[in-house]
């Protein structure tokens, strides 16, 4: 007897879908726009609020077949005794392992009832069944949805199922309907049909009579039966637990270095970085099994909790009398206010982004910072020292050590210096091979020559030897060897130097290698005597040459003379070496300043790094330096130094090797 229907059901009823369809994903919410600070704690969403498939709100179980996949939605709403009984077969795994074994062409499939093995001359053995349903037919036997198969007993169905080929209204009389309960969703009808073109063959015996082959008229064997491996329910939206859902989703930032987002199931985590700020687009996508798609996104903003530095003040030495700028730049999407600060204490008035000392005098010496503020925090910049003197140190020579040969891959050591001023200034250069033996160097070069060239004509040699005591000018070399406070080479040896007055201008000491031998040599410059006021005097002083590893890094060591500090710009190069089209630059140059008892007193990896890229591009054209690219991994300090002996090492960072240079710039 059939099942009374109430006026709620028949209303449902009229509302469903009479066919399976390929129904897509679909967005069903557009995610807001995020916007958090740098470093600010990992957000996670749930993906299921913003993807659906368009029109599907029942169960869903999922046939995996040897023809492929199908996914089924259940009316569990309107049907539910045949919904239940149904998931009560699933749960059980008991279509698991069993097989289509009807198959009437434009008609209907059928399974649920017989598992393998499949005897050649009867039946298979059946799936165990519980107490037949109610029948609770009323939904259209339409194209593409799932029924209970039964006897002619109106409220006999149990275990097996089928799916309508076509619309087969004669399934659906009033009296004695067959209960449909779901419809195929996606794709899936296109493997109810592929299924339902597999011809059947005639057992001789029921319910064998259109039993599917895939391949027709071959033996009984279980690779020609379509099986179903299992069926199962699955989520709509990927759940903790369940290794199979009817959606996926995907999520790609694109900029992951600022904002990185990951799916795990249904949850989407966003991290941030913590010192980069700006903007990054998240793309989400919802993915059903036949691979449609529909997506969505959202804008993340990330920004600055408290004022960023991104350039800091630099402290100097100046003259009494002059005049100074101190200088920060700072990041803020707010507006910023400044308060600068004289050894911890506020200099009154001094509210502006620059701090200008006029006419100073010794009492404004001290150590400066500045306070940035906005709206939500206050930092402070890095403290710059101010030095105020009446006296002023020079520079007075640079020893450079490292390897040089004829050719690649390790580079000649080239010392070079740059000198300003009226008048000449004489200059000692030497290179040192075989006398750093006496300091216990190995490897060294066995004999190096010396070349000194204007930087703007290499051909152009100004003065040049091999062996050092065949200077012609032998008597005033020693003279300036003991001036300077030069070590003395050993007689005999195979060690260069020359001695000339030269007018203001750049200048380069080529060091080679006579016997084209490879090893370590010792490339100096000294200026002769103490410079006059208005005088030609060193203004800069470089070594370029090969970076080694370990004990052959670049060394160099250079002195300040006179009565008073100065002011020096610093740098190790090597990636904007190759803009000059120089081969084999160490690719992450090292810097590291000692003083006479070996205390670090400056470092830098990058030249960027600390906020300090803004002052130090700005300090380089005033000297006559060369641009460094930006965001390179070149090294660059700004150090006022006193008066006293100093040690540069260039390394490469993880022990890099290549070619290299070392500048040392007088700062006005």
């Amino acid at each position: 007897m059939m099942r009374p229907i109430s006026i709620f059901s028949l209303l449902t009823l009229a509302a469903w879908p009479l066919t399976g369809q390929t129904l897509k994903p679909v967005v069903t919410e557009e995610p807001s726009d995020i916007s958090v600070v740098a470093g600010a704690s990992d957000t996670v969403l749930d993906l299921t609020r913003y993807f659906e498939l368009d029109g599907v709100t029942g169960t869903i179980v999922r046939f995996d077949t040897v023809v492929g996949q199908m996914n089924v939605e259940l009316f569990d709403v309107a049907t539910p005794i045949t919904v239940t009984n149904f998931l009560g077969y699933v749960s059980q795994a008991s279509y698991d392992g069993s097989i289509i074994h009807r198959v009437e062409t434009d008609f209907v499939i059928q399974g649920g009832g017989f598992k393998l093995p499949v005897p050649a001359t009867n039946l298979p053995p059946q799936i165990p069944t519980g107490n037949p349903i109610v029948n609770e037919g009323g939904i259209a036997n339409a194209r593409g949805t799932i029924a209970m198969a039964r006897t002619a007993e109106l409220n006999s169905a149990t275990s097996q199922w089928y799916f309508n080929l076509k619309d087969n209204t004669t399934l659906d009389n009033p009296s004695s309907p067959y209960a449909v309960f779901g419809r195929v969703i996606g794709s899936s009808l296109l493997i109810v049909d592929a299924i339902g073109d597999i011809q059947p063959y005639d057992r001789g015996f029921e319910p064998f009579r259109a039993f599917p082959l895939i391949n027709p008229g071959t033996t009984l064997e279980e690779s020609n039966f379509v099986l179903v491996r299992s069926v199962k329910r699955i989520p709509l939206h990927p759940t903790d637990g369940l290794p199979l859902s009817a959606l996926t989703f995907t999520a790609v930032s694109n900029d992951p270095s600022l904002v990185t987002a990951t799916v795990t199931k249904s949850s989407l985590l966003l991290e941030f970085d913590e010192t980069r700020t700006g903007e990054a687009t998240v793309t989400l996508e919802g993915i059903d099994g036949d691979g449609n798609r529909a997506t969505t996104s959202f804008l993340v903003t990330v920004r600055s909790a408290a004022p960023g530095i991104v350039g800091q003040p630099l402290g100097r030495a100046v003259g009494i009398g002059e005049t100074v700028t101190l200088e920060v730049v700072a990041e803020s999407e707010t507006p910023i206010t400044y308060q600068w600060r004289r050894n911890g204490q506020n200099v009154s008035g001094a509210t502006a982004r620059t701090l200008t000392l006029s006419g100073v005098q010794p009492a404004a010496a001290g150590v400066y910072d500045v306070n940035v503020s906005n709206d939500l925090a206050t930092i402070t910049s890095r403290q710059a020292f101010l030095t105020v003197t009446s006296e002023f140190g020079h520079l007075t020579n640079l020893s450079t050590r490292s390897v040089t040969s004829v050719e690649p891959p390790f580079a000649r050591t080239t010392p070079g210096f740059v000198t300003r001023g009226a008048g000449s200034i004489q200059v000692l250069a030497r290179a040192v091979g075989p006398g750093l033996e006496d300091f216990a160097v190995e490897n060294f070069l066995l004999d190096p020559e010396m070349r000194l060239t204007p930087l703007a004509d290499r051909l152009d040699i100004l003065a040049a030897n091999d062996d050092w005591e065949l200077s012609s000018n032998l008597a005033e070399l020693n003279a300036a060897t003991g001036q300077t406070g030069a070590f003395i080479l050993e007689a005999g040896s195979k060690d260069a130097a020359v001695l000339t007055s030269i007018a203001s201008g750049a200048y380069t000491a080529t060091i080679l290698s006579v016997d084209a031998s490879v090893g370590v040599v010792l490339g100096e410059v000294y200026a002769v005597g103490d410079p006059v006021p208005g005088g030609s005097a060193l203004v800069n002083l470089s070594n370029r040459g090969q970076v080694g590893a370990g004990a052959e890094v670049m060394i160099g060591g250079f002195a300040v003379a006179g009565s008073g500090p100065v002011n020096l710009l610093i740098r190790g190069i090597g990636p904007t070496l190759a803009g000059f089209g120089v081969i084999g630059v160490v690719e992450d140059p090292v810097l590291t300043i000692r003083d006479a008892s070996n205390q670090v007193i400056g470092s830098n990896d990058d030249w960027e790094s600390d906020g300090l890229g803004l002052a130090l591009a700005a300090m380089s054209e005033p000297v006559g330096a060369f641009a460094l690219e930006g965001g390179s991994t070149d090294a660059a300090v700004l150090l006022v130094l006193d008066p006293g002996s100093y040690t540069v090492v260039l390394s490469g960072k993880s022990g890099g090797t290549g070619t290299g240079l070392i500048e040392i710039y007088l700062v006005p």
